[in-house]
């Protein structure tokens, strides 16, 4: 009996083995999935960008980002996860919490509550989105209760794509995991989160998941994106690692 990483309690299969099922029908052979995650150890400056994505503009539409994380550390100050920077879009755990800024000012951000603070270590899931209809952002950790703020909407903001760091900036670095994370543009809806959160990997995605899937690194081995081809690139004072994962 296994721990659930999320909830604290035993559900009898691990990832690999929950990841061994049939899919498709007529006994169609499960394909064969590696649960790895991406290591990026802030002392070594580590991180992955794109230095023109601008497929991951977010202007004029619905859009979403989701994925996991854990950090190994949280007192070195900010911890960027991903996002395009400068005058875009990004996620950071700062002040004891997953937080989203949108835009150019350090005012217009959000900061999850539900939960707040990570506990070191442990996998998190996250979906940031934003509603166009309303120009309301939204974050949530866990899927727990969104914290939500109504912002205008953005564009012209083709600057480099990172997870992991703010673009480049010295000092600043994601210190741990990260695995699975994907772009849409649309909103998804509560039960393709919880799918997700579940660890469903891009392999076994049901097609209703892949509607309007513009990006998805699964970082199990590697930077590729087998959606649209925005493979990132590597930095660092050391190569990227890649270690056990949740997808």
């Amino acid at each position: 009996m296994r721990n659930h990483p999320y909830l604290g309690i035993g559900l009898g299969l691990g990832q690999d083995e929950r990841n061994a099922g049939g899919v498709g029908g007529g006994g169609s052979p499960a394909p064969i999935l590696r649960p790895r995650a991406l290591r990026l150890e802030q002392r070594l400056a580590q991180y992955a960008s794109h230095s023109d994505s601008a497929l991951l503009d977010v202007g004029g539409c619905d859009w979403t980002w989701t994925g996991m994380a854990q950090l190994f550390t949280n007192n070195l100050g900010e911890y960027p996860l991903l996002g395009k920077y400068p005058n875009g879009y990004l996620l950071d755990y700062n002040g004891g919490a997953l937080a989203a800024y949108y835009g150019s000012s350090s005012n217009e951000r959000i900061a999850a509550t539900d939960p707040g603070a990570w506990t070191l270590n442990t996998w998190y899931f996250f979906r940031l989105q934003y509603e166009l209809a309303t120009t309301t952002l939204s974050l949530r950790v866990n899927e727990g209760v969104a914290s939500t703020r109504v912002l205008p909407d953005l564009s012209g903001n083709a600057f480099p794509f990172a997870i992991g760091s703010y673009g480049g900036v010295v000092g600043a670095y994601w210190d741990g995991l990260v695995d699975s994370v994907s772009f849409w543009k649309r909103l998804l809806t509560s039960d393709e989160a919880a799918t997700l959160r579940q660890g469903q990997a891009y392999a076994v995605f049901p097609d209703a998941l892949k509607v309007s899937l513009v990006a998805h690194y699964e970082l199990d081995d590697d930077l590729t994106d087998p959606v649209s081809g925005l493979d990132l690139t590597a930095h660092g004072l050391s190569p990227l690692t890649y270690v056990a994962g949740r997808v």
